[in-house]
Parts: structure tokens; C-alpha cells; sequence
């Protein structure tokens, strides 16, 4: 596995790292599916399995945050505040996102059948709202925006330019959801966490910003809200609404400007003003 260093990560050394987070979900979800197949048999009950499952899908994420921060040596904040208006300028933004995207793109995916291994696990999670609510608006943005965004976006951003780790970082965050529908969303929403994260530096902001979109989405799963594809066609007012929530959004982020204190320390030495050379009394 490559190391950390100060110029970062190569694309191939983030593939490499995917890969081996991905392996070690996969090993731990078989370990742990052996273990409740073992409990339901004994008790004839699958309540205490469904429970054991919970917990493992919030322990494995905790692990491997863990893991990358301290074995890996990435360094990452997920205490990071920032000012309250980014959270509503956030909030803006995604909203905005989700009336488009519902209104645009989602409205053609939505002929295409969905596979049916995304659809029975999709139904199971919204079987148990309260796993459904921890796992989707907690857990997952935690865990995929510590990973996609503290570690390969800020890692590749010290190797490649911006544009170019913000690609890759994206790619990856659609390559791991498995299927069209949600690699679509994932890699347009990666662009968009990725902006937010680089803009202002800020870990919390874009998990926040992912906490808002799965936020949406729940709401749209259990029926709260019907938006564009969800309401079976096409709305020009949802549409227009969106592309100003979006645009203004934008704008205000655009404007932001970062505190010196929240600057990180390799960029900070790069803005700091050059000093004046004070020539020597005569």
C-alpha cells in the first residue's frame, strides 16, 4: 500500500486504498452474516440478528475511520465548524441540486429497471426507520465524506490540480454505489461535495451537505415529499426553483472567503505576504 506523504496520494494508490476499505467491508459483512445465521438458527428469532446488523454497519465504519487516521496517517477533522451561514449557503445548494436533478437527469434513469439486489436492500433499510434514519442521514455521510473527501479528494489535490482530484475523487464515490441509478447522482453529488470541501476546507460542511441529500432522499423513499422523477413527470416550476437554489448557492460559495485560522498549515505558507527586508542602519 503506498504511503502518505507530503505530495499525496496518486490515482492508483487511491484506487488501491478503495480497494482495500471495500475488502474489508465485504470480509467483516460475511463474517458478521455468518454470526446472525448462527443466532437466528439458535433462537428462531431474526430480532437479535437484525439488531447484531445494525450495530456492525455502524462498528465497520468507526474501524475503518479509525484505521485509515491512525495506521494510514491521514490526517482529517470531523469537528471542523464553520460559520452558520455556509450550512444554509450548503443547504441552499443541495436543495437546489435535488429539484434538477429529480427534474433532469433522474426523470430517463427512471425507465431503466432498477437492479434488483439495490431495490430489496433499499426496502429493508426503509422496513426500520430508525436503522433506515441512523445508516442514511448519519453513518453514510460520516463515513463516505471522511473517505471521499478528507482522505482521496485532499490527498489527490496535493499531487494533481483541483479539477483533476476533484474528477477522480467523484469517480470513485460513484464507482462504489454499484449501480446507474446511483452512480449518476453519486458522481454529480461528489462534484458538489467536493467543491463545497475545497472551497472552504471544511470536512463538516460537506458532510452536512451529504446529510441533506439523504435527508431528501428518505423523505422521497417514504413517500414525505414527491420531486420530478418521484412525482411521475416533469416540473418546470420545481425545475426553475432549483436552478436558482443552485445558482445562487454557487455564488455565495464562490464569494467565500476562508479565515486564516482555517487554512491549512502547507497553504497557509504558500498565502503568507512576503516579509520586508529591513536594510541594516548605515
Amino acid at each position: 500500500m503506498e504511503k502518505v506523504h507530503n505530495e499525496g496520494l496518486s490515482i492508483w494508490g487511491s484506487i488501491k486504498l478503495l480497494l482495500w476499505v471495500y475488502m474489508v467491508q465485504v470480509v467483516l459483512a460475511f463474517v458478521v452474516g455468518i454470526l446472525v445465521g448462527i443466532i437466528n438458527v439458535m433462537t428462531s428469532s431474526e430480532t437479535i440478528g437484525f439488531w447484531i446488523l445494525d450495530v456492525s454497519q455502524i462498528l465497520i465504519p468507526i474501524y475503518l475511520i479509525n484505521h485509515v487516521r491512525h495506521k494510514r496517517g491521514f490526517e482529517f477533522d470531523l469537528l471542523d465548524l464553520t460559520s452558520a451561514s455556509l450550512y444554509i449557503i450548503a443547504l441552499v445548494l443541495i436543495s437546489g441540486y435535488r429539484l434538477v436533478y429529480d427534474n433532469s437527469l433522474a426523470l430517463p434513469l427512471s425507465s431503466i429497471e432498477k437492479a434488483k439486489f439495490y431495490v430489496n436492500t433499499f426496502n429493508k433499510i426503509l422496513s426500520r426507520p430508525i436503522t433506515a434514519i441512523l445508516l442514511t442521514c448519519v453513518v453514510a455521510p460520516v463515513f463516505e465524506e471522511t473517505l471521499f473527501r478528507g482522505v482521496f479528494l485532499k490527498q489527490l489535490s496535493k499531487r494533481y490540480s483541483k479539477l483533476t482530484a476533484l474528477t477522480i475523487s467523484s469517480l470513485l464515490f460513484a464507482l462504489i454505489h454499484f449501480n446507474l441509478h446511483q452512480s449518476a447522482n453519486a458522481v454529480l453529488l461528489g462534484f458538489i461535495f467536493g467543491f463545497i470541501y475545497l472551497k472552504t476546507n471544511s470536512l463538516s460542511l460537506s458532510i452536512f451537505a451529504h446529510f441533506v441529500n439523504n435527508v431528501y432522499g428518505l423523505l422521497m423513499g417514504y413517500g414525505f415529499i414527491s420531486i420530478g422523477v418521484m412525482g411521475g413527470s416533469l416540473s418546470f416550476y420545481e425545475l426553475s426553483i432549483g436552478i436558482i437554489l443552485l445558482v445562487v448557492g454557487f455564488y455565495f460559495l464562490q464569494k467565500t472567503k476562508l479565515d486564516p485560522q482555517e487554512v491549512p498549515a502547507e497553504i497557509a505558507v504558500e498565502l503568507e505576504p512576503n516579509q520586508d527586508v529591513k536594510e541594516p542602519l548605515a
